[in-house]
């Protein structure tokens, strides 16, 4: 049996609680599942399957009676429920954290003259997030994406930074995560 070493206390594999993806072959080959408050990326093309595997994660969560909470920085929260809907998925149970930019925001040409969209957008958008998760006290996330973020971040390292305490806020508030990492192209293609 392997054993790992985490502050002062030795702890067994088998004692880990896990928490069932809802995908059988993939909670197998994890016996049982993801870890439980922990997070976890999701990296890959589009049409590759990383939404559908975070709705499969919160759905099962939700059958079960987790609370789950899906947040989103892309699709709406009705284009989801649409998309999911035509593939036969109940979004049931399943607390939605929209995200997406309105349509008031192109229609409005919102630019930032003297300070950048860090400067102005980040505060915001970290209080609504932690409100939510305070509020809800989820015990499954999917957030989609997470590269979204980078924009509310001056440089890489901040980014980094702000990635890692954030995610570190959420498995601190007892909640499993699962984030999709869009794939950034670069300018050259």
């Amino acid at each position: 049996m392997v054993q790992v070493k985490r502050e002062s206390k030795v702890v067994s594999r088998k004692s880990l609680e896990r928490l069932p993806t809802g995908i059988v072959g993939l909670d197998e080959v994890l016996k049982g599942g993801l870890i439980a408050k922990r997070a976890y990326l999701l990296h890959g093309n589009p049409g590759s399957g990383k939404t559908m595997l975070g709705l499969h994660f919160l759905m099962t969560g939700a059958k079960r009676g987790d609370k789950a909470l899906y947040i989103t920085m892309g699709e709406t929260e009705q284009q989801i429920w649409e998309n999911a809907t035509a593939v036969g998925f109940d979004l049931t149970g399943i607390k939605f954290l929209d995200l997406a930019p309105s349509p008031d925001f192109f229609a409005q040409l919102q630019s930032y003259d003297i300070f950048s969209p860090a400067d102005v957008e980040r505060e915001p958008t970290t209080e609504r997030i932690t409100s939510e998760v305070e509020k809800i006290k989820p015990i499954r996330i999917f957030i989609d994406a997470m590269t979204h973020f980078r924009y509310l971040s001056s440089d890489d390292l901040q980014f980094r930074r702000q990635t890692h305490s954030f995610l570190r806020f959420l498995t601190d508030s007892d909640a499993t995560v699962f984030v999709y990492l869009g794939i950034q192209r670069s300018a050259t293609g």
